[in-house]
């Protein structure tokens, strides 16, 4: 019965999450691959300014500009997008579980859609949160990592070896939810081009430009509406 009950959990575990392994590590080589994994996102206080290109399930295309400051250490930031003449089409202050809406034209100021935004950008530019539960290699891939959270969730970051990196959510029953890929060199955490892939009740997909990027010496006022 408890060689039964043992393998029902390992079945139980095998089901959820990514269905690829990661050839394990040593003990002591883990952390260093963790550390590089976590070298993809922005370090310190930091600004981009990027050309997005959003793609609708209807299939219509729209670009914006977007302008994000950022604090790795308290996971704050402020994201604004304008349109190419120069319209702010929304801007918003997110502190963890917290979002203040200082602008959102219609029919970007629906709540989901701000959400959403709050989600892409923690997702594209802050490290996982939640227990490291594997570091190796993933084949076919590159070097990755993996982190899961207490709702179950897993974030996966791949090296890839030509430069740049892969980024994926899986939620809780081990669905890939989000999808980014990078495939230029990673410099101060960000790289020429994103696409990032998302996949729900609606999906959709953003091409990220990198117009401009570096460290920032944010203030309170950066917060401040």
């Amino acid at each position: 019965m408890r060689k039964i009950a043992l393998l029902t959990a390992l079945l139980l575990a095998c089901s959820c999450g990514p269905a690829v392994r990661l050839a394990p590590l040593g003990p002591s080589d883990a952390p260093d691959l963790a550390d590089q994994c976590l070298s993809v996102f922005p370090g310190g206080m930091w600004y981009a300014v990027h050309g997005i290109e959003a793609t609708l399930p209807i299939e219509n295309k729209s670009a914006i500009i977007g302008v994000t400051v950022g604090d790795r250490d308290t996971r704050r930031f402020r994201c604004a997008g304008t349109s190419v003449e120069g319209v702010v089409l929304f801007d918003i202050i997110y502190t963890p579980d917290k979002i203040q809406v200082l602008r959102a034209l219609p029919p970007l100021d629906d709540p989901a859609f701000l959400e959403g935004l709050a989600r892409d950008v923690r997702f594209l530019f802050f490290p996982p949160q939640g227990e490291l539960i594997g570091a190796g290699e993933k084949p076919g891939e590159g070097w990755a990592c993996r982190w899961r959270k207490a709702d179950r969730s897993i974030t996966e970051v791949v090296l890839v070896p030509q430069g740049g990196w892969i980024v994926r959510l899986y939620d809780k029953a081990g669905k890939e939810v989000r999808l980014a890929r990078a495939f230029s060199p990673i410099k101060g955490g960000f790289t020429k081009e994103v696409d990032l892939t998302v996949r729900g009740v609606v999906d959709y997909s953003l091409r990220l430009r990198l117009l401009e990027s570096g460290s920032a010496d944010l203030s309170e006022d950066a917060f401040t509406p």
